[in-house]
């Protein structure tokens, strides 16, 4: 039997629910079975992973990233300030829905047909062709001639081209988010040995595990860092643009840390332990690119970025631009490499 990191219950790996390290909505393929119970998976899924998915709902659409047991990426539905609600299915496709169509005729005082149609223009035809039905099985005249009566006449068609040109944002999903990705580190180190398993459970990271189970102790266990590692580039080169990055290191001052990246686009820095663990154990890591769904834990380079990391502190958002316009830089390769060739005005945050 094996205990669950998070609430220390007991189970068997044969019949526990295999839990990813990190997010199947992120192209996760890799799983553990012995660190986490099913009840914490599902219960855990629901609650931190969701959030930290739902944020990067849009960016998956656009690049019709699939997950990582091949699942499609997720449809976006959204209603306006115009009050149409519209579908965007993977790839920034449109599918929408008018809140109000428009489909009726009427007469006025001197006995004149007045038609009015208002609806999306992908619609309009049919619109017209029941009307038309409707009017030819109350009045007579056959459709047909009830439909070239009305070809010419003036409809209000709707286009959602300028949903395509909205403003994208990204959004980790706050301290929930930041929960899901501290248990991504959490496993990976305590996947990669049975002195890594011990030491995940043990009191040195307690603080780390309560954060992850139940939102507590969250205080300076994680920071944003808007930094841009010089080894980046040639991640990029060979994971894609949008690859996501975890790292668990020992820091010579602060102890035992991870460093991520999520998409490429925002790197966070979280506290697992005050305490080091052995040096022959770490630095472990896991990288991925969600454009084909593979992974990797052997990369060269990692001990430079580790060093490159531990050498420059946290760096806060301010007048340094360097952060954004390396990710609109990725968003052009990311655009490239999928085929998306989509032209929206960037605005990330």
């Amino acid at each position: 039997m094996e205990s669950c990191l998070f609430c220390a219950s007991q189970f068997d790996p044969k019949t526990n629910k295999p839990e990813h390290v990190l997010l199947n909505a992120f192209g996760g393929k890799v799983t553990v079975s012995n660190l986490i119970c099913s009840d914490c998976n599902g219960r855990l899924g629901g609650e931190i992973d969701r959030p930290l998915a739902e944020g990067f709902e849009f960016l998956r659409n656009m690049f019709i990233l699939k997950k990582g047991d091949g699942q499609s990426p997720p449809t976006i539905v959204d209603r306006s300030d115009d009050g149409r609600q519209r579908r965007l299915k993977p790839g920034l496709v449109v599918n929408s829905r008018t809140a109000d169509p428009v489909s009726r005729y009427f007469y006025d005082k001197e006995g004149n047909r007045h038609i009015e149609i208002k609806g999306h223009e992908n619609a309009i035809p049919s619109m017209k062709s029941k009307l038309a039905e409707e009017i030819a099985s109350k009045e007579g005249p056959s459709k047909e001639e009830i439909l070239a009566s009305i070809e010419d006449i003036e409809v209000i068609q709707t286009s959602e081209q300028e949903y395509i040109e909205k403003t994208m944002s990204f959004d980790s999903g706050g301290i929930e988010g930041m929960r899901s990705l501290m248990k991504s580190a959490i496993l990976l180190f305590a996947r990669q040995s049975p002195a890594t398993r011990l030491f995940a459970a043990s009191p040195f990271m307690e603080h780390a595990r309560k954060f992850v189970s139940d939102g507590s102790e969250e205080q300076d266990l994680w920071w944003y860092d808007h930094h841009i590692p010089p080894q980046i580039p040639q991640l990029s080169e060979l994971f894609g643009p949008l690859f996501n990055l975890f790292v668990v290191f020992n820091h010579p001052k602060r102890g035992l840390m991870a460093y991520i990246r999520t998409y490429n686009i925002g790197a966070m820095r979280l506290q697992l332990s005050n305490k080091k663990f052995p040096r022959r154990h770490v630095p472990v890591h896991l990288v991925s690119n969600p454009i084909d769904r593979t992974w990797s834990e052997n990369v060269d380079g990692i001990d430079d970025l580790v060093n490159w990391v531990i050498a420059n502190g946290p760096n806060p958002p301010g007048e340094d631009k360097t952060a954004t316009r390396h990710m609109e830089h990725m968003i052009m390769e990311a655009n490239q490499i999928t085929g998306s060739n989509i032209q929206i005005n960037r605005k990330i945050v």
